[in-house]
C-alpha cells in the first residue's frame, strides 16, 4: 500500500510539474509578446537554477533563432514594487535589451570576419555562443577562437602581431564590445587565452602601445613578465629550506591589478612560499 501511495505521489508531482512548465511557457511567451512585440521559441529551461522558486528559460525570436536571451520567472511573490514586471503571482525579468545590443554589435563584426579568419581566428567553436552577457548586466563580451595554440610564454614572438591585427580589425568594424576574449581550441585546462579590454585599448594605435596595454590588462601576461623579471632575485633568496613555488599555479607570484602611473608594475600580488 505504501509503495502504491509513493508511486501515486510521484506521478502527481510529475503532472503538477508538467502543468507548471506548460503554464510558465505560455506566461513568458505572452510576456515577451506584450513587452517587446515579438514571438519566441523556448530553447531550454532550468528549474530552480538560480535559487529556490526561480526558473530560467533560454528563448529566441521565432524569426532570428541565432539570437538568444533569458527570461527568469520567480513565483510566490507579493506585488509590492510598481517598477517590476508582475504577472499574477510571478515576477518576470529578462535580458532581451542587452541581447539585442549584442546582436547588433555582432552584425557589425561580421563584415570583418573573413579577414579575421585569414589571421587564424574563428568566430565559433563547438557551437558556443559568440557573445556573453549577464542575466541583468549591461556589459557585452565577444568570443573569438584561435585555430592555433597560444602560449603566454612566447606570445610576444608568436602571437603579438596577429593579435594586434585582430584588434585593429575589431576597431575598424565599429563593433562596441566591452571585452573580447580570445582563446585557442584546446581543452579548457590547456588552452591559452587573451583579453582585449576594449575601453582600455580605445586610444591604442601602435603595436608597442598595444603590447603595453595587454600587459596592464591581462594578469597572466603581467605575471609571466614579472616572474621573469625577478627570477634572478628569487634565486638569491631561496635555500634548502625555503623556495618560492606552487603546485597550483604556473608562477611563484601572481599579479591581479596594476597602477596606471607606473605602467605594468603590479600594485597587488600574491606570493607563494613552500618549506
Amino acid at each position: 500500500m505504501k509503495k502504491v501511495f509513493a508511486m501515486f505521489s510521484l506521478f502527481l508531482v510529475m503532472i503538477l510539474g508538467a502543468c507548471s512548465s506548460l503554464s510558465n511557457n505560455q506566461l513568458i511567451k505572452d510576456y515577451v509578446k506584450d513587452t517587446y512585440g515579438i514571438d519566441i521559441v523556448i530553447k531550454n529551461s532550468n528549474k530552480n537554477l538560480l535559487e529556490l522558486g526561480e526558473d530560467l528559460y533560454v528563448v529566441s525570436p521565432v524569426d532570428h533563432q541565432k539570437m538568444e536571451f533569458s527570461v527568469v520567472v520567480e513565483s510566490y511573490l507579493t506585488e509590492d514594487d510598481p517598477d517590476l514586471n508582475y504577472r499574477g503571482k510571478h515576477l518576470i525579468r529578462d535580458n532581451y535589451t542587452t541581447a539585442l545590443a549584442a546582436d547588433t554589435e555582432l552584425h557589425k563584426l561580421d563584415k570583418v570576419i573573413p579577414d579575421i579568419k585569414k589571421l587564424g581566428f574563428s568566430e565559433s567553436f563547438n557551437n558556443e555562443n559568440r557573445v556573453f552577457f549577464g542575466e541583468e548586466g549591461k556589459e557585452i563580451w565577444g568570443l573569438l577562437y584561435s585555430t592555433l595554440p597560444m602560449e603566454i610564454k612566447i606570445f610576444e614572438e608568436k602571437d603579438l602581431d596577429r593579435l594586434f591585427e585582430l584588434y585593429k580589425l575589431i576597431k575598424q568594424s565599429g563593433a562596441l564590445f566591452d571585452m573580447i576574449i580570445v582563446s585557442d581550441m584546446r581543452p579548457n585546462h590547456e588552452s591559452g587565452s587573451f583579453v582585449f579590454e576594449m575601453k582600455a585599448l580605445k586610444d591604442v594605435n601602435t603595436k608597442d602601445e598595444f603590447l603595453l596595454k595587454m600587459k596592464q590588462t591581462n594578469s597572466t601576461i603581467a605575471s609571466f613578465y614579472e616572474n621573469k623579471k625577478w627570477e634572478s632575485e628569487k634565486e638569491k633568496i631561496e635555500n634548502d629550506r625555503f623556495t618560492f613555488d606552487s603546485e597550483y599555479s604556473d608562477y611563484w607570484f601572481n599579479c591581479w591589478g596594476f597602477n596606471e602611473k607606473v605602467g605594468m608594475y603590479p600594485y597587488f600580488c600574491n606570493s607563494i612560499f613552500q618549506r
